[in-house]
């Protein structure tokens, strides 16, 4: 089902990495990301040569050999353990690794642009799977050995150790090529990018595999930012039209904690909007589509949620930037939504329902620049 083989990056020089205290891996992802912009030739050059500066002054080096690598992310919400790995994108336009999100044609083609002329990945895509016996006793077997990198960074302790046995690397690449199921968790934008020019060139894209029962999926918070005044009783009476809407007490800011709810933040006042089954129609959709279809583009008139200005989406980790935010706009409208769980998106990616972007924010977050494949010299 998943074609994959090791790789060989560029990794950070692990005593540099922990000396110093200012976030080295922040300010290489300053460096080497794409900065939204359409990269062109001569844009490229100054990535490359960021990464050329690395390596020289002894802050990453090259790896001696090809590897697939475990890696494990350790917090205090608990240890999630990863295969990291290339996987060709064969699989990706045969089907065999099935999304659940919607992508937005500028933001690939920027990315697109990034890959071609530039090439560097400093993040994996994130994929999820069942649990397979071989790959977990496989994984097992290499955590108990001394790993190549461990460090602390961003709240979490964070360890990768590089398989090159080749008895372990075929073991692998047998037990995922026999996985019936392989589903994007994160990275949607890059793999449909990779995918689009795979149609031209053969692309292999560098990929984390953690077990579906391992993932952990959080919420992304709707913002409206109307560019003219909008009644409250209109409002309130619209969304009456689809359940039930009450005052918060003491108008604390609302998280739901359920599905079929949402907080509701509407000139400064927080409510607490209760979805009513009888009133939205037989069909069941997850929260962030109706929110989408009924609210969004029917009330105000977001149709391309991914392109439309009025619309600001907020990650689960931006909870306190969102209110900041919403307290120095008062004309802002929010809307706070519940987490889809990992088995309810493995469900919406198995009835090929379409989410808008930015409808799961999705861990671990694999810290930018751990490992560094370049795939234009690979």
């Amino acid at each position: 089902m998943a074609s994959i083989k090791p790789f060989t990056p560029c990794f950070p020089n692990m005593e540099w990495l922990t000396g110093l205290k200012d976030g080295p891996l922040r300010m290489v992802q300053k460096l080497l990301e794409p900065k939204g912009e359409l990269v062109v030739m001569q844009h490229a050059e100054r990535h490359r040569d960021s990464l050329e500066a690395l390596i020289f002054n002894n802050f990453y080096h090259n790896a001696d050999l090809p590897a697939i690598y475990l890696y494990e992310q350790e917090s205090e919400m608990g240890s999630q353990f990863g295969i990291w790995a290339l996987t060709s994108l064969d699989d990706m336009l045969s089907g065999k690794i099935i999304t659940h999100e919607d992508t937005l044609s500028e933001h690939r083609e920027k990315i697109s642009s990034y890959r071609t002329f530039v090439g560097l990945e400093g993040r994996p895509v994130l994929f999820s799977y069942e649990r397979e016996e071989t790959i977990s006793g496989l994984a097992e077997q290499v955590s108990v050995m001394k790993p190549d990198i461990s460090f602390s960074y961003d709240g979490a302790d964070h360890r990768l150790w590089g398989i090159t046995d080749r008895t372990i690397l075929i073991a692998l690449q047998q037990a995922f090529s026999g996985l019936s199921r392989v589903y994007v968790a994160d990275g949607h934008h890059r793999l449909a990018a990779a995918a689009a020019l795979h149609k031209q060139t053969p692309q292999w894209i560098s990929t984390l595999y953690i077990t579906t029962g391992q993932l952990r999926c959080r919420e992304f918070h709707r913002m409206v930012l109307p560019k003219e005044k909008i009644s409250e009783e209109h409002f309130l009476n619209y969304l009456r039209g689809y359940g039930f809407i009450s005052e918060i007490p003491g108008n604390q800011p609302h998280r739901p904690q359920q599905s079929m709810r949402f907080g509701v933040c509407f000139q400064g006042k927080w409510y607490q909007f209760n979805l009513d089954p009888a009133l939205c129609g037989p069909e069941q959709r997850p929260d962030v589509c109706f929110l989408q279809d009924e609210i969004l583009e029917l009330f105000f008139g977001i149709s391309d949620p991914g392109a439309d200005s009025r619309l600001l989406c907020w990650p689960a980790n931006q909870w306190r930037e969102l209110l900041a935010y919403e307290r120095e706009h008062q004309q802002a409208i929010v809307f706070t939504l519940y987490a889809i769980s990992p088995a309810g998106l493995v469900e919406i990616a198995e009835n090929k329902t379409a989410l808008p972007p930015k409808s799961t924010y999705t861990e671990p977050k694999i810290p930018y620049g751990l490992l560094i494949y370049d795939h234009r010299s690979n």
